[in-house]
């Protein structure tokens, strides 16, 4: 069973969605009121003076800032996470909303140019794709490719548009084209 899975994720697309969408991603996690909007935010922040966006130049990758629980689901997810509940419920949430359990991981940024970001994430168990998708649908014209790689060797890629699935493939360890591509095999 895997314990992390490492995903290189590229955005590709319209320079100001992607700078929209970085800042989006960078955003400090805060609890949210039902109608806080994200990409709004980050619109705004982008459109301001350039000195307002520094803040947010951060190398942050945040699940939660594309998507978050609200209302009475984010009560309960608070009190979840604080371990002040039997129920499980954020890690039910979690999987559901992103597709993986636990918030906890690293996330960077390894690359920026115009119309192009990509993040460096290692997340536990599996692929965020819930969440991935969620975020392809957030920005429509913004291509999404990822590649992960998990300690039990498998590899795989995919590409999201516009929400939906647009290409995938997977390798496992005997299969020598995994072996020939792996990032860190070699």
């Amino acid at each position: 069973m895997t314990s992390f899975v490492r995903h290189r994720i590229e955005l590709i697309g319209d320079p100001e969605d992607v700078a929209v969408a970085k800042i989006m991603l960078s955003m400090p996690e805060r609890a949210r009121s039902i109608d806080f909007d994200p990409v709004a935010a980050a619109r705004e922040i982008h459109s301001q003076d350039s000195g307002a966006e520094s803040e947010f130049r951060r190398s942050n990758f945040s699940l939660y800032n594309i998507d978050s629980p609200t209302g009475e689901e984010l009560t309960r997810y608070a009190l979840s996470e604080a371990g002040l509940s039997d129920d499980n419920y954020s890690t039910q949430w979690q999987i559901q909303h992103w597709g993986v359990k636990a918030r906890k991981f690293e996330g960077y940024l390894v690359e920026e140019s115009l119309g192009h970001i990509e993040y460096s994430l290692e997340t536990g168990w599996a692929t965020p794709f819930t969440a991935l998708c969620t975020l392809s649908t957030l920005f429509p014209a913004v291509m999404i490719k990822v590649e992960w790689w998990s300690e039990n060797f498998e590899w795989g890629r995919f590409t999201l548009l516009s929400g939906v699935e647009t290409f995938h493939e997977i390798y496992g360890f005997s299969e020598r084209p995994f072996v020939d591509r792996h990032p860190i095999l070699g």
